[in-house]
């Protein structure tokens, strides 16, 4: 075990990953079933529904209504408890994401992406029965080539 999470630290760096943007799911907010004691499966289905139609520029809310954006994110979660101490559990998300924009005196495009997100491996470990400290992975495995209708790679924030 130590060693697979000593290799699984060491590599981490080579794996090209992108960052999570505003309008997806918050990922590390949906991490972590209850540890229960005892060897336990534990299921989790949720759904999280992100509207984007605001635009600020530090605190300042931008005059600018030509652009929204919708997230609609299906959470699988799947955990096993070994004992009162270890668990490990995968998180894997279905993001459909749509963005329409409206310049001012043209009509509006939407662009609509969907597909399997970056899937994440998590292990916990409980001590002094009220603490947790855990390591996880994340894997991208979301696509990161997804293209408009006119075959223009899209912005980072509109990969699932």
């Amino acid at each position: 075990m130590l060693y697979t999470i000593l290799i699984l630290t060491l590599t981490a760096g080579s794996v090209l990953g992108q960052s999570c943007c505003s309008g997806g799911a918050p990922l590390s907010g949906n991490l972590g079933l209850p540890m229960v004691d005892g060897r336990q499966v534990q299921f989790s289905i949720s759904y999280d529904l992100n509207k984007l139609n605001t635009l600020k520029s530090g605190t300042e809310t931008l005059d600018d209504n030509t652009r929204t954006r919708t997230t609609h994110t299906a959470l699988f979660q799947a955990g096993y408890n070994i004992d009162k101490h270890w668990s490990f559990e995968i998180l894997l998300p279905y993001v459909q994401q749509e963005r329409e924009v409206s310049p001012l005196g043209l009509g509006s495009t939407v662009e609509i992406t969907n597909g399997i997100g970056d899937i994440v491996f998590l292990s916990k470990y409980r001590f002094l029965n009220h603490f947790q400290a855990g390591l996880g992975v994340k894997f991208p495995t979301g696509s990161s080539d997804e293209t408009t209708s006119r075959g223009i790679l899209l912005n980072a924030d509109m990969q699932p």
